[in-house]
């Protein structure tokens, strides 16, 4: 694959600097390949999953085994659900909207998502001996760039983003006759550099509906423990290459 890449692009490579770039995004992708990070478990028997007759859930499915019971969400999920819906929903006007006063605070919990052939996990499902990270996804989603602005002091101005996010649990929840597939994420802080991701810690937690999922990725911690390591978020190969070819476009 790093012969195509190379092949693909080397008329964009200039000098040593965007070599080494495009040998450690190869070797980052090996790494994550080799301890199959990207490994996927998905049964069809369709015994016990859950379904949504929506057109937005169509590709997407709940696996057993379902936490039993419902879960009472802490004070600050409950704000999380709500700034969710505010979001998603543009007749709400802001967290004192009285339909929050009688909104479900509890959830039906569970621990994996089938999106087509891939499945994702959540960090309440992982082992503690594990050596799958297949609960870090990379997520789509569109927001306003004057979000943190008070309302109405600038035009709204939205714009489709990637994130990455530690998934902590999958869940359904119904808010005012409407069911929803959710999941909650621990949003992480990256910057992109020479097109590669690299983590820069814990941002914010939030609720999302699991359509904003798009793909599973890897991650790969460089250096000694302390101030120089690094840790890399490995995307899919197609993703990758996509930002790498951007990034030497901008030298």
């Amino acid at each position: 694959m790093c012969g195509i890449l190379v092949r693909a692009i080397k008329s964009r490579v200039r000098g040593a600097a965007n070599l080494s770039v495009l040998m450690e995004q190869q070797q980052l992708i090996s790494f994550a390949t080799k301890y199959d990070f990207f490994a996927t478990s998905d049964r069809r028997d369709g015994a016990g999953e859950f379904r949504l007759n929506d057109p937005d859930y169509e590709s997407f499915a709940f696996l057993p085994r379902a936490k039993p019971g419902r879960r009472q969400l802490t004070a600050t999920q409950i704000r999380h659900l709500q700034i969710h819906y505010i979001t998603a929903r543009d007749d709400i006007n802001g967290l004192r909207d009285p339909r929050f006063n009688n909104m479900d605070t509890t959830v039906q919990v569970w621990h994996r998502c089938r999106v087509d052939k891939e499945v994702f996990h959540c960090e309440q499902y992982r082992q503690a001996d594990s050596t799958r990270l297949n609960h870090l996804a990379r997520i789509s989603q569109t927001t306003d760039l004057n979000e943190n602005f008070r309302e109405g002091t600038r035009p709204e101005i939205m714009q489709v983003g990637d994130y990455y996010v530690y998934i902590k649990f999958f869940c359904v929840h119904e808010f005012e006759g409407v069911t929803s597939m959710l999941m909650y994420s621990e949003y992480r802080r990256v910057s992109i550099i020479d097109g590669l991701v690299k983590d820069n810690g814990h941002w914010v937690d939030g609720f999302q509906d699991v359509f904003v999922l798009e793909n599973l990725c890897g991650r790969c911690t460089r250096g000694k423990r302390g101030e120089d390591q690094t840790v890399w978020f490995i995307d899919n190969g197609e993703k990758m290459n996509e930002r790498l070819k951007k990034a030497l476009r901008l030298r």
